[in-house]
């Protein structure tokens, strides 16, 4: 069964210093939405509901052999592993 990792970005966090700061990765929500692929970063619990899928960024998620084909040829390519 394949998997579906959603994207991630990379946000700098400032400190109390400005000489001092942290990088560290921000997952990105993937929810499907008439049919669409949408990246969200922090969408609301009713937004999620109401999507036909929702891949929660920051977690690895099973998905069928159909929904794997969907998102490749959505450009998620990278994104799915066996």
């Amino acid at each position: 069964m394949p998997h579906f990792t959603p994207p991630a970005r990379i946000e700098r966090a400032e400190r109390h210093s400005p000489i001092w700061w942290d990088k560290h990765r921000v997952g990105i929500t993937v929810l499907k939405e008439n049919g669409t692929y949408v990246e969200v970063i922090e969408p609301s619990q009713e937004r999620t509901l109401a999507a036909e899928a929702a891949y929660v960024g920051g977690y690895r998620h099973e998905v069928s052999e159909d929904e794997a084909a969907d998102l490749t040829s959505a450009g998620y390519a990278a994104n799915i592993t066996a």
